[in-house]
């Protein structure tokens, strides 16, 4: 049988393994578990101002979109349109198939222009007949007219950011509470 010399590196190695497997099993004593969660609260209360901000921001990009769309909705002219082709985009996860679709204005000028909802799947032929919804002033921002959907991304903002402010909001109470009791 051969022998198998172990080096001292080896060992001191094998033991720090076989410490920190042991570590993970042992109890924690209650003055570590109230270091370990006071530890947690202040790096928590340096991220919470950061999260409080991103959900302002994303309810006010909410907002935005909001009433971008409710000018458009209000000052707005309809079209009918029609798609001319379809454009596809290339990125890692594969691609992306967005409509590029055609109109006239008021005063009889073509506008053609690319629809900005993609999809991974193709969700127009060419030939299929839209509604346009574009700002007279600016007729090469028109979009394609699909109803309450085009309310959505407002909307799903304001909810993200507000799930994102209870969310922040819930952790610096849960945060004072345990200070409180600790």
């Amino acid at each position: 049988a051969k022998k198998f010399k172990i080096s001292q590196s080896d060992l001191l190695r094998m033991n720090k393994k076989k410490e920190k497997k042991q570590a993970k099993g042992r109890l924690l004593t209650v003055e570590e578990i109230i270091e370990r969660l006071e530890a947690y609260d202040k790096s928590m209360m340096v991220g919470l101002p950061i999260g409080g901000l991103i959900a302002i921001a994303m309810m006010a990009g909410g907002v935005y979109l909001w009433n971008d769309m409710a000018d458009k909705a209000a000052n707005g002219l309809r079209a009918e349109g029609q798609i001319v082709r379809i454009e596809s985009v290339s990125s890692d996860e594969g691609y992306s198939y967005y409509g590029v679709a055609a109109f006239k204005t008021e005063y009889g000028e073509r506008i053609e222009f690319r629809d900005n909802v993609g999809s991974s799947s193709v969700l127009f032929k060419r030939g299929d007949s839209v509604d346009i919804l574009y700002d007279p002033e600016k007729p090469h921002k028109a979009i394609i007219d699909r109803g309450l959907w085009n309310w959505a991304p407002g909307v799903g903002l304001v909810l993200l950011g507000l799930l994102a402010l209870w969310s922040t909001a819930r952790t610096f109470f849960n945060i004072r509470a345990r200070r409180r009791r600790l």
